[in-house]
């Protein structure tokens, strides 16, 4: 049986639409892979060349990034997929100029964080904060290039892009921690300046395939929707690191930083396929109870082979100061499968139902029960229960979801059209 029939067997499983799924789906598999090696390498030689303080330190900087990056109006992105799906490429563009200029607001935010850090905790940290604030503008708005492309359906280009970004960063990166490998400005320094400017090539290059200036008007007030209402979401998914860095330290950071990057990985590989039914849930919603079911069962028995596997192949990475990530690791993963049907049904309240009630109360329920189940998880096993929590709340993530679904009346989506026809 050949790559290509297994794959397609694979597929016919799931139910998902085994033409679509092979047309775009050879793309999405190079570049999930080699964003995985990439991913790897880089966080292997960090692990191995520096310091456990420095490599947290660094997880700590990105973490506060990260969190900041509510200021560049993300609910953009899940719009534009969804206008762009339908032919509206003029907000596109639009919407990368309101996301930039209110980015702009990350630069004093950023100033001010580093300065205290720099007299009251750290200098080195300080300084890396107050240094990010120059390229703050450039991570979060140019980067919108990729949704544009998913909405476009343009997988085989975007892969090209990823590719090209993935490998350059990962090589600079490697070359930094050899000649610097205790220097948090110089590290931190390149990998921003890295990520922004191939944001900006990127984005220029993004706007050739823009073929009309139609604007659809509720991409604006959608994203807009999203972001307002995903504020408490987006600082909850930061808490964690940001607590463990600032309580427990760097070095503990480090060990949870290693456990949650390991899964992570995985989560993101698949989440990646699970992305390419984006446009067409935007459409109309194509996934069934049945397709649910085979998913599950499929990414159950992925995650025991990862379980097995973990605690040989984390300390054959990263080396036996990071042995305590593997128990992390396991207990993540083991949550695999209810984190792949959270993120088909949340695809298809936000893209399909568009229930905007919904969304709005499930923002404001989800972060309260985060913060208040990882406090008591955090307060009765530490870090572990850390981990363990990372993994669980995606079956109450799902379980609200479900409940606020059937609760609340649901409005009949009116058909989506594209301009003109």
């Amino acid at each position: 049986m050949s790559i290509r029939t297994k794959f397609k067997y694979l597929i016919n499983i799931t139910g998902l639409g085994s033409g679509y799924y092979l047309k775009n789906g050879l793309w999405v598999a190079i570049r999930q892979l080699v964003g995985f090696i990439t991913g790897l390498v880089f966080s292997v030689a960090f692990a191995r060349l520096a310091s456990s303080e420095v490599f947290g330190n660094y997880q700590l900087v990105i973490s506060i990034i990260a969190t900041l990056a509510i200021l560049s109006i993300p609910g953009l992105n899940t719009s534009i997929i969804q206008s762009t799906a339908r032919g509206f490429d003029g907000s596109y563009i639009r919407s990368v100029r309101i996301s930039f200029l209110w980015s702009l607001l990350g630069v004093p935010a950023l100033l001010v964080i580093g300065a205290y850090y720099y007299y009251f905790q750290g200098h080195a940290v300080g300084m890396a904060l107050m240094v990010s604030s120059v390229f703050f503008p450039f991570l979060y708005a140019p980067n919108t290039w990729d949704a544009f492309f998913q909405g476009k359906e343009l997988f085989r280009l975007s892969t090209i892009y990823s590719l090209i970004q993935a490998i350059i960063n990962t090589a600079a990166m490697v070359a930094v921690l050899i000649i610097w490998k205790n220097n948090l400005i110089a590290i931190t320094l390149l990998y921003l300046s890295s990520l922004g400017l191939f944001n900006i090539l990127w984005y220029q290059r993004s706007k050739r395939r823009v073929t009309n200036t139609n604007v659809d008007k509720s991409t604006l007030s959608y994203g807009w929707f999203l972001t307002k209402i995903g504020i408490l979401e987006t600082l909850s998914s930061q808490m964690d690191r940001i607590i463990v860095g600032i309580y427990f330290g760097p070095k503990e950071l480090a060990v949870y930083s290693i456990g949650m990057t390991v899964a992570r990985k995985i989560y993101d590989l698949v989440k990646s396929f699970l992305a390419l039914a984006s446009p067409r849930i935007s459409r109309s919603n194509t996934v069934s109870s049945i397709k649910y079911l085979k998913i599950f069962i499929a990414t159950a028995f992925l995650a025991v082979i990862l379980i097995v596997l973990f605690p040989f192949i984390i300390p054959l990475l990263y080396s036996e100061k990071y042995h305590e990530s593997v128990i992390l690791s396991q207990l993540s993963i083991a949550f695999l499968p209810f984190f792949v049907l959270h993120s088909l049904y949340s695809t298809h309240v936000y893209l399909f139902l568009r229930n905007r009630l919904v969304i709005a109360i499930n923002s404001v329920v989800t972060p309260f029960v985060y913060t208040g189940l990882m406090i008591v998880f955090i307060l009765t096993w530490g870090i572990t229960g850390l981990a363990l929590f990372s993994g669980f709340f995606y079956i109450v993530r799902l379980l609200i979801y479900l409940l606020l679904t059937r609760c609340v009346k649901q409005k009949t989506p009116k058909p989506n059209t594209r301009p003109g026809l």
